[in-house]
């Protein structure tokens, strides 16, 4: 089993492609540096009304950490209410998608994919317990930003995420297997 767990000291701050803010990259994969990525994990501050940075040809993943509330309205006539922290959204990377700030700037979560290579799955625990969840996937990421998380699997030794670090595993297959995750607002992450 080969897995990283990233400390928030390795994450990149970004400009947004539409220079309106700064994204800050916890993971990305792509394979040369120019090319376009094939999926992107990050979060940012939204502080202003406006349009989101056009990214035709990826699925996004959107989830609000922190904040009073956020409207999203889509080219594509799809329209997202973010009202309280760990609501989601799925939506297309196109061009077109405006926001609108209810009372303050948010901190989003943000989870980006290929629409012609990936497809990305989110299960979001936020009560305090203790998960078992399948794993069917090529990349699997565990992001908590404010609470510990512990995961387990049959004869293998715990592994402590602390808050703040992102947890990733991949494999040269797709990854087929279970973990018992334990803690709170755990955002755990399947690429395939």
């Amino acid at each position: 089993m080969k897995y990283t767990i990233i400390p928030p000291s390795d994450f990149l701050d970004l400009p947004w492609k539409n220079g309106q803010g700064v994204t800050r990259e916890l993971m990305i994969k792509q394979t040369k540096k120019d090319a376009p990525f094939d999926w992107r994990i990050s979060r940012a501050v939204v502080d202003r009304d406006g349009f989101f940075s056009d990214f035709s040809g990826y699925d996004r993943i959107l989830i609000m950490l922190e904040g009073k509330g956020m409207d999203l309205f889509c080219a594509t006539g799809e329209n997202h209410k973010f009202r309280s922290p760990y609501d989601l959204a799925q939506f297309s990377g196109d061009a077109g998608t405006r926001a609108t700030l209810l009372n303050g700037p948010i901190q989003d979560f943000n989870i980006m994919v290929r629409k012609d290579r990936y497809s990305a799955s989110v299960d979001l625990f936020k009560a305090q317990g203790r998960y078992d969840l399948e794993i069917n996937a090529t990349d699997f990421l565990i992001y908590a930003p404010e609470h510990d998380t512990f995961l387990n699997r049959p004869g293998k030794n715990e592994i402590h995420l602390p808050a703040g670090h992102l947890f990733h595993q991949t494999g040269e297959a797709k990854l087929c297997h279970s973990w018992q995750i334990q803690g709170k607002n755990m955002i755990c992450i399947q690429i395939k």
